[in-house]
């Protein structure tokens, strides 16, 4: 409601405009109408043809009306969508790093529950407020024509209001775990195709499809559980909707038939009062989706990190990088330590390996002196002397990992990203060097080659030369690298190795399962784990 008011100020006020003139035409409308049918009972052609002409105005003005005030209201939404997108990402994929990113909850947020929102809760507030326009309208007609109408007609739309608001309450917990199943569904999913080749390989697909629809019946169950609830809701109002309405229209025969009322009044007051209910009933509908969805929309504008809120300040190591000093460094994760009373100490240029068998740190190892996140408390941890808890070295450091994403962008985009100035010879330069010009070159496009697959195509090998091809394309003094030649041959490897090493100015910090003895010789510094 709040971004709707304070951003969208001046459109918004133009909607309820709007919104107010279609409701005054549909409202004369009415009246007109009656006007029509009082002339033609008198038989009188002249005011007959003329109000029918004003009717069929004042009906164009209702329909352009409210055909304008949908327009605007489709924009607002649409920058309100964008907006809620923003901020969410800006809280979720901030520059303090979060590994732990529920990913079937991040795709719901940022898409379907964003959907919802924009379905069921802002277009809700602009179908709330016109309503309300209408129903002031219709209030102020109805009491011109007869008080005890206007009474019996309010009376009655609180009832309409009261049947389904009774509901609220347990249609929102139906809507929440609708929700949380749907998150677990994407979840679930998305790892479902990451571990398709591992179940195929196992002739155990039929197990992966299997509780695929297992968790897709889960989800479609209370999808169908909250769907049905609110078209209850629905029912019970339209059925009160109704009841009143036949009560009213009876009422109003009545003043008829005792010569209060005139034909062209029965017909305008009919036409007004059931206007007047449907606003209300229409108020009362909206009001329950705006209120169940308005948790979802807390999240969206406030998603609750607990891991960022406790994050210390960040030193950012603008200017160069010296050295790197862990002290007794004690890493866990979910009360498991990982890392235990790691002692080292790094300085530039130096060229350090960490070994160790699978599963002992060595990555986390590395990415902890690349960015800690989470460490014990008797931990000390120095950057270029000077002691810090949490730092930030990206300006002087590049990660490289063992695989690469690739973003749906150009070749050159991609391995350019983290220095878009570097020029094209330099660039060519490392392609050849990896031995990976013969793969540009056999695209019509080249480097400009739009990337729709992530690359899937090519070899663990080719991949990882790309990633290292992106991390020399960078250009930092430190380069973290981990396992990227665990898919290289010997010869390749060797190369790559070499080339690294021998660069006297450059930081190498890398992991590694296996290594040559040739190169190994040529790390001054060996840590294992």
């Amino acid at each position: 409601m709040k971004i709707i008011i304070k951003q969208h100020f001046w459109l918004f006020s133009l909607f309820l405009f709007l919104s107010i003139v279609g409701a005054v035409g549909t409202l004369f409308f009415a009246y007109f109408f009656g006007k029509v049918i009082e002339f033609a009972i008198s038989k009188d052609l002249q005011n007959f043809i003329f109000y029918i002409i004003v009717a069929l105005l004042t009906t164009i003005i209702a329909i352009v009306s409210d055909y304008l005030s949908v327009l605007i209201q489709n924009k607002i939404i649409k920058e309100i969508n964008q907006e809620l997108r923003k901020k969410y990402y800006d809280k979720i994929l901030s520059d303090q790093f979060n590994s732990n990113i529920d990913t079937g909850k991040f795709i719901n947020n940022s898409s379907n529950k964003i959907s919802q929102l924009e379905i069921f809760y802002y277009q809700s507030i602009f179908l709330i407020f016109s309503g309300i326009c209408f129903l002031i309208l219709s209030v102020v007609m109805v009491i011109y024509y007869n008080w005890l109408i206007f009474i019996i007609t309010t009376l009655f739309s609180i009832l309409v209001f009261l049947v389904p608001f009774l509901t609220t309450k347990k249609s929102h917990k139906k809507i929440e775990i609708s929700n949380q199943t749907n998150d677990e569904f994407l979840q679930f999913s998305k790892d479902s195709v990451k571990s398709y080749w591992n179940y195929w390989s196992l002739n155990k697909t039929h197990k992966l499809k299997s509780d695929l629809m297992k968790i897709s019946n889960n989800y479609e169950k209370a999808n169908k559980i909250s769907k049905n609830f609110q078209g209850l809701q629905v029912m019970l109002s339209t059925i009160t909707i109704y009841l009143i309405q036949i009560i009213l229209i009876t009422l109003i025969s009545y003043f008829l038939f005792k010569n209060i009322f005139t034909v062209a009044i029965v017909v305008t007051l009919s036409q007004v009062t059931t206007q007047y209910i449907q606003s209300f009933g229409i108020i009362l509908n909206h009001f329950i989706k705006y209120l169940n969805l308005r948790k979802t929309n807390d999240e969206i504008n406030d998603p609750y990190i607990k891991e960022l809120e406790n994050f210390t300040k960040t030193e950012v190591i603008e200017e160069k990088l010296e050295s790197i000093v862990f002290k007794d460094f004690t890493f866990k994760y979910d009360q498991t330590t990982i890392l235990d009373k790691i002692n080292l100490k790094i300085v530039s240029g130096d060229k350090v390996l960490i070994l160790g068998k699978s599963g002992v740190g060595k990555s986390t190892l590395l990415k902890q002196l690349f960015y800690p996140k989470s460490f014990d408390v008797k931990s000390e941890i120095s950057i270029n002397k000077t002691r810090c808890d949490n730092y930030d070295i990206r300006k002087q450091a590049v990660y490289i990992d063992q695989d690469i994403f690739l973003s749906k962008d150009t070749i050159w985009n991609n391995i350019t990203l983290a220095n878009p100035e570097i020029s094209k010879e330099e660039v060519d330069f490392y392609l050849k060097f990896l031995q990976l010009d013969h793969l540009i070159d056999r695209l019509e496009f080249g480097l400009e080659t739009i990337i729709l697959d992530n690359m899937q195509n090519l070899s663990g090998g080719e991949r990882q030369r790309f990633a290292i091809l992106r991390g020399l394309v960078a250009k930092k003094p430190w380069m973290f690298l981990d396992e990227v030649n665990s898919a290289l041959d010997k010869k390749t490897s060797n190369l790559i190795m070499n080339y690294l090493l021998n660069k006297k100015n450059l930081t190498i910090i890398m992991v590694a399962h296996h290594i040559d003895k040739e190169e190994l010789n040529k790390f001054n510094k060996i840590i294992k784990l």
